[in-house]
């Protein structure tokens, strides 16, 4: 995994459908191994809110702290659809729920005539399920409570992937012990038998 590269990212949405809601921000880094730091370190990042086109739902507002008047000038994702698949390559893709934001963004690459994605991905809920499974709940806040990791500004997507990025560094330490060495066996794992302690 340590030759691996990753795209940790987390969007923000009007609401859970994505054929009827739409992302209002995208946020991103691209990790490396660094043999000095002995952790996933931060290479690249982009992060831009997105005209919807749609009004935000007020309870969405309240959530994320997303205002129409934020997103008003933004552009629409079309506009940024290349930029943001450029950046999310052919690395790993990570994110907390995954699924989610990789069959959001999937649907709305494909919806500007742009190819499905086919990167791995890996889940960093699923695996907190299975490297961490003393917890009560799994949202990414009470992942970062166990771990001490601060989510300085929760339910905006950059705040969401830097608290992301930690929690993932924590989990890789879970995983060598567990002799999980590669995109592979972490592809696996996750899907694997939840045991509890």
């Amino acid at each position: 995994m340590e030759n691996s590269s990753f795209a940790v990212v987390d969007i923000e949405t009007t609401g859970l459908s994505r054929h009827r809601d739409r992302i209002t921000e995208f946020s991103g880094v691209i990790l490396r191994w660094n043999d000095s730091s002995k952790r996933y370190d931060t290479l690249n990042e982009l992060s831009t809110l997105i005209n919807p086109g749609i009004r935000i739902p007020a309870f969405i507002t309240h959530l994320t702290g997303i205002t129409n008047n934020m997103v008003k000038d933004a552009p629409a994702f079309g506009d940024v659809a290349s930029d943001i698949r450029e950046f999310v390559g052919d690395n790993v893709f990570v994110a907390h729920n995954a699924t989610f934001d990789y069959n959001f963004l999937d649907f709305n690459f494909k919806d500007n005539g742009m190819d499905e994605l086919l990167n791995d991905a890996l889940c960093t809920c699923k695996l907190s399920r299975r490297l961490v499974p003393c917890l009560s709940s799994y949202k990414l806040g009470s992942v970062c409570n166990h771990f001490s990791i601060e989510n300085r500004q929760a339910h905006r997507a950059m705040g969401d992937v830097l608290a992301t990025r930690d929690v993932f560094n924590e989990l890789y330490k879970y995983m060598k012990m567990r002799n999980i060495e590669s995109i592979k066996d972490a592809l696996k794992f996750q899907k694997s038998k939840i045991v509890r302690s």
